[in-house]
């Protein structure tokens, strides 16, 4: 059959906000022809059309090291000469609209993945690096004596900085029922309980604290009656510990722990749970009972033998969705932005083409001229290359790494 250059012709017109996000965005550039965005595997050009075009006065070549967008008979091309290759067979190019303006958008796949500091040979190389437009940079994980370091310098750096927070210590204490009330602590307080055993302490209600750390407390009572500003309480080490919680807590992050209770007076104070390392945790809420729940490692590593879980690094996360507890284990995409494989799935399968779409995007790749000319088994083919480059497309950019070093990475 005969071969299709689709980058000729005129994809499909598109009404209203387009693509859904894809995490892994980095900067481009911008001119007064166009802008363009890129991730590491692809580039997004954008090119103004100006306004009353009619259908089909539209036109893009793209080639192997250069691109041209054509809006009428007598237009003026934008484009030029490529910075570097790009995969012809596997970029695409559609019109959108949104009301009176329309956009040509490039979809350019790049021959070799990696970030581009200029789009055109022509460009000036910008002075900056390309930056992360979302999700988190990442750099090589270094030893754990180093993450300790960087770890206290950064917490040092916040309690003596701009912010004024103090460090409030409560330590070593047995048996005694302790109330921390706001004429007892320093303004902007960090709170932390370490090695306190059999304890009752209670947060007043006119406490308006930064942080609340629990560390290596064992069979103690936490009640947090006042306001925790960052709405944020790590516990460490920490064994049959109660925490019983009637302001906004949206976020618990809890490592080697065991027989942690979480008591919360409204299930809306809460967000969620990150957990590593942690057995027998039972979260529940006076005011929604349905949506309690339990966490475990060992009933985790019995529902996922082939993951191979590890105490020391594997991390989860647990919310309500869908009316339910649900715990599940963190991952990173190809492009290092930590999630999960249930949102990993839904995400990809957004992404897909619906089947009723395919053949509208055929016939615009086509071109009315060219496509009365191919036979209808030329034109099943095309139908079923561009759907099987969607679905690759789906599962290949949002990929999750499951290797225990991919997880240990995507730690919150």
């Amino acid at each position: 059959p005969r071969r299709v250059r689709a980058s000729r012709r005129r994809v499909h017109h598109l009404t209203g906000p387009q693509m859904l996000h894809i995490p892994g965005q980095y900067s481009g550039g911008e001119t007064a022809e166009y802008r363009w965005t890129q991730t590491k595997a692809e580039l997004e050009v954008r090119v103004p059309l100006p306004a009353g075009l009619a259908d089909g006065s539209v036109t893009c070549e793209i080639l192997p090291r250069s691109f041209a967008v054509r809006a009428g008979e007598e237009a003026v091309a934008v484009g030029g000469e490529l910075a570097a290759v790009v995969v012809v067979d596997d970029s695409l190019w559609s019109v959108e609209r949104d009301g009176s303006r329309a956009e040509a958008v490039l979809s350019l796949r790049k021959a070799v993945a990696e970030l581009w500091p200029r789009l055109l040979a022509s460009d000036a190389e910008e002075a900056a690096e390309p930056r992360l437009l979302d999700g988190l940079e990442r750099k090589a994980p270094t030893d754990k004596n180093e993450l300790l370091r960087q770890a206290k310098e950064r917490a040092k750096g916040a309690l003596d900085g701009p912010s004024k927070a103090v460090q409030h210590v409560v330590e070593g204490r047995s048996g005694e029922r302790i109330a921390l009330n706001a004429s007892g602590l320093p303004p902007l307080p960090v709170i932390t309980l370490r090695k306190c055993t059999d304890c009752e302490v209670v947060l007043g209600e006119d406490v308006a604290a930064v942080k609340l750390l629990v560390e290596g407390c064992v069979n103690t009572t936490v009640a947090v009656n006042g306001k925790v500003l960052t709405e944020t309480i790590e516990l460490w080490q920490c064994e049959g510990v109660a925490v019983k919680i009637a302001s906004a807590m949206r976020t618990v992050q809890l490592d080697a722990c065991s027989g942690v209770k979480l008591q919360y007076a409204r299930a809306a104070d809460f967000d969620r749970c990150l957990t590593a390392g942690v057995f027998d945790l039972a979260l529940s809420f006076a005011d929604a009972p349905s949506l309690d729940g339990e966490v475990d490692l060992g009933t985790l590593r019995a529902q996922m033998p082939d993951k191979g879980l590890s105490a020391e690094t594997d991390q989860f996360i647990s919310r309500h969705v869908e009316g339910a507890l649900l715990t599940e284990l963190i991952v990173r995409l190809s492009n290092d932005f930590p999630t999960t494989e249930r949102e990993v799935a839904d995400f990809a399968a957004k992404t897909r083409m619906k089947s009723d779409k395919i053949d509208e995007v055929v016939q615009g790749m086509l071109g009315s001229s060219l496509g009365r000319e191919l036979s209808g088994a030329e034109r099943q083919q095309m139908v079923e290359m561009v759907k099987s480059q969607s679905e690759a497309a789906a599962k290949a950019q949002h990929t999750a790494e499951g290797t225990a070093a991919g997880r240990h990475l995507a730690r919150v």
